[in-house]
């Protein structure tokens, strides 16, 4: 997805899949973060407070995951910064696995195995 910040062009592309089954916890660390970030008012709605925070849920035929909304809110507002790391890494907690990235930072989170890890440009990662 293509945004305009500022009068600069920037790219942030996400696909989180949410965990095959729910959290043994639950939904705790993402309720908290969102709830700390003001994203959980008007009745407490969790997949309200996501697309508040400037998340989209797309549903399909798989299973349902996270992008992020065409036109920047939320966490996003300004690019991808350090609220949303802090999302980034209580989803990653609860089992959700995918990746983010925001070209105009040269950056890319990748959510797996219950950790949340960045990844700038010309860096590589091995396994």
């Amino acid at each position: 997805m293509r945004i305009e910040m500022n009068g600069t062009r920037s790219n942030i592309t996400a696909r989180i899949g949410f965990p095959e089954s729910a959290p043994v916890e639950g939904y705790f660390a993402s309720i908290a973060c969102l709830h700390e970030h003001g994203f959980l008012r008007d009745g407490g709605d969790y997949a309200h407070a996501l697309t508040k925070a400037g998340f989209t849920v797309v549903m399909t035929d798989e299973r349902p995951f996270l992008d992020v909304c065409a036109t920047p809110c939320g966490l996003f507002a300004d690019g991808v910064g350090a609220s949303a790391e802090e999302m980034f890494s209580a989803l990653a907690s609860e089992g959700f696995e995918g990746m983010v990235r925001d070209s105009r930072l040269g950056r890319s989170w990748y959510l797996s195995g219950g950790r949340s890890i960045m990844i700038r440009d010309g860096l590589r990662m091995c396994a």
